[in-house]
Formats: structure tokens, C-alpha cells, sequence
């Protein structure tokens, strides 16, 4: 939490941050609606990406982790975007900007905006990123770079193992295969609420070939 911390004290003036507060939030609860109009700033755990379809639960691929912000797209639409934002970790801790301080101080200066429409850029590159691997590597190069984008210090955390077989639109038997493939071979260790990556460079190449431009050579 400090490091996120001190790059937002870098980042944003005292007198915007003063107009802020911090809002703390339990797995699986609601951090942000679709017509939420602030911006959230991560200082400590994990959330996800979430849209139903029916009775479905749709994630996105890229996990929001501590230094992440959140809310940029609903901002813009208006109401009109069907994402969420849902707590994964069991706490969450977020520094809320409300509306009103977004729209006349946050989003009006230069730095702060080009610091969040750049982060912005890089995870929907990253997202993107992911899909063009798994059309060309298939399920097992897809959730090795799933792995890598979204470990923190070697860490991995979901809610459930299966929201991951959401995010990829594969079978639960096809998951489980390729988790017990990297298992055996030492790259991963799954905990109950985590995994452990344990050889961060042969989980890299499993897709290495895959990616399209030095960018996504994380």
C-alpha cells in the first residue's frame, strides 16, 4: 500500500487529494457500477473487470492491481458501459474522486490526465494482447500470459479458479489440464485463493513466439 500510496502523493497536488476519500470494500462486493460517474484509485488489494449476460458473469482478462485506476471508461460513456467493478481479494481499499472533483480539478490537469489515459492505453493493448496470443498459441499460451500480466511479486489472486475459464471461454476439464501440466513441470504452485509462480521465464515462453511487438515483452 505505500508504494501506491507514494506514486499518487507524486502525482496528484495536495489540494486535489484533500477532496478525496478512501472507501474500503470486501470480496465479491461492488466497488463500482456501471453508472458510477467517480474515478478509484487502488492502494491495496484486487479487483476485476465484471459484465453479466443473463445470469453470466463475464471478466475481463487483466486484473486491477494496487497503482491501478478504475472508473475512466464509465466516466466517458455515460452511463452507457455494462462493466463493473468487482472486489476479488478479501479487502480492497480504494481512494475515491468523486464526479464533481474528476470533472473540474482531475481530469483538467495535464499530468494527472496523461497519467491515467496512458494506463488506460497499456491495459487495453495488454488485453487485446491476450486474445491475439490465444488465436495464434492456443489456451496454454493464453493463461501462461494470463499469469505473468496479472502476478504481483510472483502472485496470482482470483475468487474462484473457475472465473479464469471465464476470462478464457475454455472448458473447466481444459483448465484444470493445463494447470496440472504446469504444476508438473514446476512453473506454478495453486493455492486456495492464489497462485505462485515459481518459473516466471518458462511461463513467458510459452507464448514468447506469440507476441506480436516488443511491447508485450513483459
Amino acid at each position: 500500500m505505500k508504494k501506491s500510496m507514494d506514486s499518487l502523493n507524486h502525482l496528484i497536488p495536495r489540494e486535489i487529494l484533500i477532496k478525496s476519500y478512501t472507501k474500503s470494500y470486501k470480496e465479491e462486493e461492488i466497488i463500482m457500477r456501471y453508472t458510477d460517474r467517480f474515478i478509484g484509485y487502488i492502494i491495496e488489494g484486487w479487483a476485476a473487470g465484471v459484465r453479466y449476460e443473463g445470469e453470466e458473469e463475464m471478466f475481463c482478462s487483466l486484473l486491477l492491481k494496487p497503482g491501478d485506476f478504475i472508473g475512466l471508461g464509465n466516466y466517458y460513456l455515460d452511463r452507457t458501459s455494462n462493466w463493473e467493478i468487482l472486489a476479488v481479494s478479501e479487502n480492497v481499499k480504494v481512494i475515491i474522486f468523486p464526479e464533481r472533483v474528476v470533472s473540474l480539478e482531475l481530469l483538467k490537469d495535464y499530468n494527472i490526465s496523461n497519467f491515467i489515459h496512458r494506463q488506460v492505453i497499456v491495459n487495453t493493448h495488454r488485453v487485446l494482447t491476450g486474445y491475439y496470443i490465444f488465436a495464434r498459441g492456443g489456451a496454454k499460451a493464453f493463461l501462461a500470459y494470463l499469469m505473468i500480466i496479472n502476478s504481483e511479486e510472483g502472485i496470482v489472486y482470483f475468487r474462484k479458479y473457475s472465473d479464469i475459464m471465464k476470462i478464457m471461454g475454455i472448458s473447466e476439464s481444459m483448465l484444470y489440464r493445463i494447470t496440472k501440466e504446469f504444476i508438473s513441470k514446476k512453473l506454478i504452485i495453486k493455492g486456495r485463493k492464489h497462485l505462485h509462480i515459481l518459473n516466471r521465464e518458462a511461463l513467458i515462453d510459452c507464448y514468447r513466439e506469440y507476441i506480436y511487438s516488443s511491447l508485450d515483452r513483459i
